[in-house]
């Protein structure tokens, strides 16, 4: 399960698991929560722990902003479009 949270602008977020894509368009401080189809994942066996898998998720998205330059007295200058959250289900 994915859920993002939009930032100050209008936004269209994309995220592609590689067995499915979703697109949501958000309006500003919008919040949305969709469950998501993966493929298998790859697996992962450091040392002696149990096996997890690895899983690759692009998400996209078409606007952002850069706080400082919006949001006075911020000094965070990094560009930033979705606050993201993924929480596995597992089956």
């Amino acid at each position: 399960v994915v859920t993002v949270r939009n930032g100050i602008r209008a936004n269209e977020v994309t995220i592609d698991t590689g067995r499915e894509e979703r697109r949501l368009r958000l309006e500003p401080g919008a919040e949305a929560r969709v469950a998501m189809a993966m493929p298998a994942g790859v697996p992962y066996k450091p040392y002696e722990t149990p096996v997890s898998y690895v899983y690759a998720v692009t998400f996209r998205t078409t606007a952002g902003f850069v706080p400082f330059l919006e949001t006075p007295p911020s000094s965070d200058n990094r560009f930033l479009g979705a606050m993201v959250t993924i929480v596995p289900e597992l089956r």
